[in-house]
């Protein structure tokens, strides 16, 4: 029964298989890794580009053995699902419940595409099914090994992605209380969770030693710099509104593993409430960091937790069939069902910045997609990697790393204005986007850093003092030798922010601001465009002399800073009504009492558009 409920939701995973181009960024880490250029993106600089350090070593040894990048992957994903699986099901309440797990995981499609992407969730789902099943196979007489069990499934939950611990700290809260009633002391507790957590503390301390910090490059580069909190929840909950309407069945499950434990008596699955906790309190975590812009990506694990509490329910043998049916139903509501998936005919969907990337990429890198003599992936990312930079130097300015930089030259250096694989523009404030897009907050280029990239790296061309400054103690820790002189100092300065402090953060923020006399702007007659950062207009020295009258692009909402010098005195924000492809409209602001010489107008809604228009009033 296991091999055959297992055969059966591996057989979903692997039509829906594909890999995504952020996959061929780990896989340019394990391949440098194995070619003897380290774990690094960049050859000569240490910069931990990914966030999943087992997944990153698993493919690395996959890469050792078939030195084939595609189907390997892919290879390695199914294996781990399907041990995902076989486990799940070994521990569900009999034959209908074990298919209530399998059906379910089946008709979810985020579960479904995420186990193949080239991602971690597949290790991420192994190690859930394991913090389960000790839940469900823990006795007093085993609380010892358990316990370690649980602090080593907590290591791996931290090696898979750092924010997993989130789903399995719970299960461990647990198991260490059993321990605690089965007799154990103190001692003998701390010293199973030592141990267990033994893998998390060597892996930190090494890439404390190595790459010079404690948290992945890309946690610096993606986590909501400068974007406000509400903001951020706002658009969380964005997120988890779009699985429920384009995939059902994911939204579902993540409900029912917060609802399912709590249920009364021995309709529910009590064993099963520490993994409740945990989705719950992973659930508020992605919300609170705005979701990801990856559709699904961040539910699969919580809907998991689902599949395996609905597993534990008493299913009558008619009832866990009508499942199946009702199942195959709910999950064509959405957007597309995973037991028909598409090979790139359909239009990805796009909102709230956040994407259908298996459409995206499903023509140039599913397995659907693959016909004898093609070589997947087949992207115009891949061809521009293998031609190289076009001025043929070896330092290159590329958005999108993945297929990019696997196929490119392992020597050529790739900056992405996105800062995955960059420490220091990772540590600049991104540039203001109103409709800003989860894990894609892109950066200015300071001047003179490619320049100092594509020379000698130790000698600094960068043209603004503070963020030369801040270079100075990146490259040391990054790019210089490892037991340096000094580096300790600059790994302490950059992670406790010191050699940051004197960048103008104003300054890259808002780099796409634009200034302008306000003298000149009536002279001209002609409308200005701006763009997200807005634009600041330089007044004579002036307050409370009647309203600020200029015309803007209607319908949108807009914010009026008054300043003097560079200090807020008062704002004001406005509603322009108004269809958006309507010419200007005159809008009218009362200005404050006190003095002021600037005026910085700044959107707060784009809808869409690239840029906006600014006026002077007619006469």
């Amino acid at each position: 029964m296991v091999l055959g409920l297992s055969a059966l939701g591996l057989a979903v995973i692997a039509i829906n298989a594909w890999l995504c181009d952020d996959a061929f960024i780990t896989l340019r880490s394990a391949k440098n890794l194995v070619e003897g250029r380290g774990a690094v993106f960049n050859v000569g600089w240490r910069v931990q580009s990914y966030t999943h350090p087992a997944w990153m070593l698993a493919l690395a040894l996959a890469w050792a053995l078939t030195r084939e990048a595609f189907w390997t992957t892919i290879a390695l994903g199914l294996a781990l699902s399907g041990a995902a699986l076989g486990l799940g099901i070994g521990r569900c309440r009999g034959s209908t419940g074990a298919l209530a797990f399998v059906v379910a995981l089946s008709c979810s499609r985020a579960f479904v595409e995420y186990s193949t992407a080239g991602l971690e969730n597949p290790l991420t789902h192994l190690v859930v099914v394991g913090g389960a099943a000790l839940l469900l196979g823990s006795g007093p007489d085993q609380a010892r090994r358990q316990l370690l069990v649980a602090g080593l499934l907590v290591s791996a939950a931290f090696l898979s992605r750092p924010d997993a611990v989130l789903l399995l700290a719970p299960v461990g809260v647990e198991l260490d209380r059993r321990a605690r009633e089965a007799g154990l002391t103190r001692r003998q507790r701390a010293r199973a969770w030592l141990l267990g957590a033994a893998p998390a503390l060597a892996w930190e301390l090494c890439s404390l030693i190595y790459y010079g910090a404690l948290v992945p490059n890309t946690a610096l580069a993606k986590l909501g710099l400068g974007i406000d909190r509400g903001e951020l929840v706002v658009r969380g909950l964005a997120y988890l509104g779009r699985a429920a309407t384009s995939d059902p069945i994911t939204f579902l499950l993540m409900l029912g593993a917060i609802v399912i434990p709590w249920l009364p008596g021995r309709a529910g699955a009590p064993s099963l409430r520490p993994l409740g906790r945990g989705a719950a309190a992973y659930l508020v975590y992605v919300v609170a960091i705005g979701g990801d812009f990856m559709e699904g990506r961040f539910l699969t694990a919580p809907a998991l937790c689902g599949a395996l509490a609905l597993g534990q329910l008493r299913w009558s043998g008619r009832a866990a069939l009508a499942l199946v049916p009702a199942c195959a139903l709910v999950a064509g509501l959405g957007a597309r069902h995973p037991w028909s998936p598409d090979a790139g005919e359909a239009e990805p969907r796009s909102e709230a910045g956040i994407a259908d990337e298996r459409s995206h990429y499903a023509a140039a890198s599913s397995a659907l997609a693959w016909r004898p003599g093609r070589s997947l992936p087949e992207h115009r990312w891949r061809e521009l990697g293998e031609r190289g930079p076009e001025d043929g130097g070896r330092v290159v300015k590329f958005s999108t790393l993945g297929f990019y930089g696997f196929f490119a030259d392992p020597d050529v250096h790739v900056v992405d204005p996105f800062a995955l694989a960059d420490p220091l523009l990772a540590r600049l404030p991104p540039v203001r986007r109103v409709d800003w897009k989860a894990g894609h907050l892109p950066r200015v280029m300071p001047d003179g850093y490619l320049d100092t990239l594509a020379g000698d790296p130790l000698r600094v061309e960068i043209r603004d003092p503070g963020v030369a400054r801040l270079y100075e103690a990146v490259v040391r820790v990054h790019h210089g030798p490892i037991f340096s002189r000094g580096r300790g100092v600059a790994i302490f300065e950059l992670m406790t922010g010191r050699s940051s402090a004197s960048v103008d953060s104003r300054r890259y923020e808002l780099a796409e601001l634009v200034r302008v006399d306000a003298r000149a702007l009536a002279r001209s007659r002609k409308a200005l465009r701006f763009r997200d950062a807005g634009v600041e207009l330089e007044l004579d020295e002036r307050g409370g002399a009647g309203p600020l009258r200029l015309m803007l692009s209607p319908g949108q909402r807009y914010a009026f800073i008054f300043l003097t010098g560079d200090s807020p005195i008062a704002r004001r924000e406005l509603q322009l009504a108004g269809e958006l492809d309507e010419a200007p409209r005159l809008v009218e602001i009362d200005p404050p009492r006190e003095r002021f010489d600037r005026v910085h107008v700044l959107p707060l809604t784009m809808h869409g558009k690239r840029s906006l228009q600014l006026g002077p009033a007619p006469d």
